[in-house]
């Protein structure tokens, strides 16, 4: 994940490159999936057989390196491509085994003719679910507590405010970028105190609300 673990084969050549580069892991295979934009929802599970799965508006992101460095919300794609998205998303939550429970981070494809296609799914708060925090009338991470406690779920996890964009603060110039983005008006910024910077590393995120 985030660039770690993977190598992109682009023709027969790099295969000896790519094993090599990765030994001594088990590998698989994946085709290349020429997409349009990457999209992500957020889903909730909770302990309850008849508590029904939950979803978060659908959003998308770009990424730098194999690194998150935005999350839009709401993705900028076509009613009827959020609706199988959010099924898809919730279907793979179906389908996983009693137990699973609480936000899981379901990232998608969407591939230019308008089809939807499963990528992978992270089970826990998710860096594509940290705008809730300000752009949701729940957060992903008072969602998730309530699920795994057994305190009811949230009722409305919809969008508050009008549009929200999350930027991650990555590497060693992660401290000026942050400080540039919460003077933004609608901004909230999230630091984390790691200690150690690193290139590549996350360091904090800012999400800017507006009406629009």
């Amino acid at each position: 994940y985030d660039g770690k673990g993977n190598y992109v084969v682009k023709d027969v050549n790099d295969v000896e490159n790519g094993v090599n580069a990765l030994k001594p892991a088990t590998l698989y295979a994946e085709s290349w999936c020429d997409f349009d934009r990457e999209i992500a929802v957020m889903v909730l599970r909770g302990k309850e057989t008849v508590e029904p799965i939950r979803a978060y508006p659908v959003v998308e992101f770009s990424a730098r390196d194999s690194i998150c460095r935005t999350t839009l919300c709401p993705a900028q794609i076509s009613e009827e491509m959020k609706v199988r998205a959010v099924q898809i998303a919730k279907n793979v939550i179906k389908a996983l085994p009693k137990g699973a429970i609480g936000v899981f981070g379901v990232e998608l494809f969407a591939m230019k003719d308008g089809t939807v296609y499963y990528n992978e799914v992270a089970p826990r708060p998710h860096n594509s679910g940290h705008y809730t925090i300000e752009a949701c009338n729940c957060s992903q991470f008072e969602a998730h507590i309530r699920a795994v406690t057994g305190l009811p779920l949230p009722k409305d996890l919809s969008l508050c405010v009008g549009a929200s964009i999350m930027v991650n603060t990555v590497g060693l110039r992660a401290k000026e970028y942050f400080s540039r983005l919460v003077n933004i008006e609608g901004a909230t910024g999230h630091w984390y105190g790691k200690d150690i910077v690193r290139v590549g590393r996350k360091m904090g995120h800012v999400t800017i609300c507006s009406s629009n």
